[in-house]
């Protein structure tokens, strides 16, 4: 039992690590591969704890994070639609609208008329 709270902490530990990694950098590409070799946890390890403190899955959580920064440069209106859909790891102005609007309640192309 003592043994299982330790990882519990230990995995708690790693995943904010992780979590404190992409809200600094969220365009950073790292794979669920890369972090399951940084931090020695399984896959299922790491999906599971990022379920249990965020909700939603690793993949879910940087999704977020790059629209949420996406938003933030529509606004300073300094790159084009398609410059930030790739930055954000879309090969399609479509695939980013949807995903965008699905997070924001807005297409990209509403951003600069009403933010």
């Amino acid at each position: 039992m003592k043994h299982e709270k330790q990882l519990r902490t230990h995995v708690r530990e790693a995943i904010l690590a992780i979590i404190a990694t992409i809200d600094n950098n969220p365009f950073e590409k790292r794979s669920l591969y890369d972090l399951t070799t940084e931090t020695g946890l399984n896959r299922n390890v790491l999906q599971l704890g990022f379920k249990q403190l965020l909700g939603k899955t690793f993949k879910q959580y940087v999704i977020q994070k790059r629209l949420e920064q996406a938003r933030m440069m529509l606004e300073e209106g300094r790159l084009t639609r398609k410059q930030i859909a790739y930055k954000c790891g879309y090969k399609s102005l479509s695939a980013f609208s949807t995903a965008f609007k699905k997070v924001h309640g807005l297409a990209p192309k509403e951003i600069g008329e009403y933010a």
